[in-house]
């Protein structure tokens, strides 16, 4: 499971990342523990720090352009999938307004994470210097976006996984209905979804 806060690659099923520590929890499992997720993990600029070590590399001749560019690429397909994923989420209409900046943050930092790591590919192709700075402060800017969209899905975990607990306390015996059924189920869903997004 790759870790959206530094970008390091965790063991599948880990709980937390294996460099920075930030939770890797779905939205599932914080849907069904009435623990609160705690403090979002703090701002990390590590993937930042790994790319430009590699490009500075590059430029010193001591790191192959195949290197660079197979990591890049990965990078580049990683976040091309995490945009579509975002694009492709469908929070219920009564939710929309809730999650629209939270939505609108996640997508524009996957979307500049992939197009830098384009930048950066046609930089080590071509050897334009401005490619190269373009695709290292595109980097920087979208994980801040990025970072920010995490927090903001971290306040909302905790919201949905209060509500759902809430849910589940009320009706704990009882036959929910109907309402409060699509309540549940969207609330793992928006969960779930933001989850695949990465965040």
């Amino acid at each position: 499971m790759l870790c959206m806060t530094c970008g390091h690659q965790s063991a599948d099923g880990a709980s937390v990342c294996g460099n920075c520590g930030a939770p890797l929890r779905s939205g599932h499992d914080a849907g069904r523990n009435k623990e609160p997720l705690g403090a979002p993990p703090p701002y990390n600029k590590s993937l930042y720090t790994i790319i430009a070590s590699q490009i500075s590399l590059f430029d010193a001749g001591r790191l192959s352009l195949e290197a660079v560019d197979k990591e890049l690429a990965q990078y580049e397909e990683y976040y091309k999938e995490k945009t579509e994923a975002v694009r492709a989420m469908d929070i219920p209409d009564d939710l929309r307004d809730t999650f629209d900046e939270e939505y609108r943050c996640g997508l524009s930092g996957t979307e500049g994470m992939y197009e830098a790591m384009g930048t950066l590919r046609r930089y080590l192709q071509s050897g334009d210097i401005a490619l190269r700075d373009r695709g290292l402060a595109g980097i920087d800017s979208s994980l801040h976006l990025v970072n920010t969209a995490l927090r903001m899905n971290w306040d909302s975990a905790n919201v949905l996984a209060q509500s759902i607990q809430d849910i589940i306390d009320q009706h704990e015996g009882k036959t929910p209905d109907p309402g409060e059924s699509f309540a549940f189920g969207g609330g793992f869903a928006l969960a779930d979804g933001m989850n695949l997004a990465g965040f």
